[in-house]
């Protein structure tokens, strides 16, 4: 059915063909976004066709893209305000997006992470090839401490599950402690951890935690105020929390110093510390007295590099071997394929089990250890249980292993002996809260 012409700017001119010397999107999608504005730009109010060819990588993404740009020339408002002066409420906020070209999606469908990846292997995966490169790849990121690399692939792994009365199954915030400003290659320790899960992770976001930013950015969505004699409230502002489920938050401590908190930054710390603690962020809304704050579940990873003990409320703390040996291997890209594909075969499990001997196993180890050590809470457990999870999904096994179990001890016992060594020699640069 062909469309009918119009002078207003929202309406679409008939479908055509594209023109072969004409640029498509396929050239579009790879060029700079100036660039891609500029294009579609050229061509308004009209759709640009492009029909994906079946032998290329993105035909299942979809049949083709319908784009329709809106004319750059807004209509003036004539609308008098309070002293009867002309005024356009929405004024240059307009013109600022007005060259942006707006997307309205119709439909949306879940891609699998094999349509999305057509180099995905559909033979039998190596998952414990695959886990040793990952271990590798974390350790030249890591000063060479292959603990600490364990413990952050394992931690990658892992996703909330259930929640029910406060006790979230799955959530693991790590801590990776004693930090030195430079890493042994002269990079800072916090470039080159986010740098290593950008890279393998689809989301990740970077949370400087210093005086400067806690004291003027907003972690917490709330009120904006427009900096005015008369200060009033314009609309909601966005938290640098806000972001979406399955989103990495790389919470960066290695610039905090001892300082005064004013008002914003107290805000921010409680913010943060129910983040770690609760994975719930608040939402400020309404105006005035009226105002009402609702706190929100998000599911994310959490980790925490710091120089010292974190100021957050975090369980699974890992001290920096300082005494560890980087290596020089190099990680290619059929590497980092690897490891991508190696999470996301692990975090898709849905059907997780352990089966009857083990939970034996587990449930006889608890009780002795509650009567032998009166410090060893219900956290510690949880948190043995879900590393030996992940460890049984790095064999590719949707069942505990009791090798998966036996080295989850393993870890725990050697995190444990750096928590003591860093508490015996005098050093706050970690602990358990």
């Amino acid at each position: 059915m062909n469309t009918t012409t119009s002078d207003d700017p929202i309406i679409s001119q008939p479908r055509r063909p594209v023109d072969a010397h004409e640029p498509t999107l396929t050239a579009v999608r790879d060029s700079k976004l100036e660039d891609t504005a500029d294009f579609l730009l050229g061509h308004p109010l009209e759709f640009i066709n492009q029909h994906f060819d079946p032998s290329t990588p993105h035909d299942d993404l979809a049949e083709e893209f319908q784009i329709i740009l809106v004319d750059k020339q807004q209509p003036e408002a004539e609308r008098g305000d309070e002293d009867g002066e002309s005024s356009d409420e929405l004024g240059e906020d307009i013109d600022e997006f007005s060259i942006l070209p707006v997307l309205h999606t119709v439909i949306v469908s879940p891609m699998s992470y094999e349509r999305l990846n057509r180099e995905v292997t559909t033979s039998e995966f190596d998952f414990e090839g695959a886990a040793k490169i990952a271990k590798s790849f974390f350790e030249t990121r890591l000063n060479g401490d292959k603990l600490a690399a364990e413990f952050l692939l394992l931690h990658l792994l892992s996703k909330i599950r259930h929640r029910k009365d406060g006790h979230l199954s799955g959530f693991l915030p790590l801590n990776i402690s004693g930090f030195s400003p430079l890493s042994a290659n002269g990079v800072s320790a916090g470039d080159s951890v986010f740098d290593a899960l950008a890279q393998v992770i689809p989301r990740c976001c970077r949370v400087p935690v210093n005086l400067s930013d806690l004291a003027s950015v907003r972690f917490a969505p709330g009120q904006f105020l427009e900096k005015t004699p008369k200060e009033k409230i314009v609309g909601l502002s966005a938290g640098e929390l806000q972001v979406p489920d399955g989103t990495w938050l790389v919470v960066d401590e290695l610039g905090l110093e001892p300082g005064k908190l004013n008002e914003q930054a107290t805000l921010n710390v409680r913010h943060l510390s129910g983040l770690v603690a609760d994975a719930k962020i608040p939402y400020a809304h309404g105006f005035g007295a009226g105002q009402q704050v609702a706190e929100f579940p998000m599911d994310v990873g959490v980790v925490i590099l710091s120089a010292t003990k974190s100021i957050l409320p975090v369980d699974c703390v890992v001290p920096i071997d300082p005494n560890a040996v980087l290596g020089n291997e190099e990680t290619t890209a059929a590497d980092l394929d690897k490891i991508r594909e190696l999470i996301h075969r692990c975090r898709s499990v849905s059907e997780y089990a352990i089966p009857s001997e083990i939970e034996k196993v587990s449930t006889s180890f608890f009780t002795h250890k509650r009567k032998t050590d009166s410090t060893y809470s219900p956290e510690q457990f949880s948190l043995r249980l879900e590393l030996a999870r992940s460890l049984s999904l790095l064999v590719g096994s949707s069942k505990m292993t009791m090798q998966a179990w036996r080295r989850s001890g393993e870890l725990e016992e050697e995190r444990a002996r750096r928590l003591a060594e860093a508490k015996k020699g005098g050093s706050s640069s970690s602990g358990e809260r």
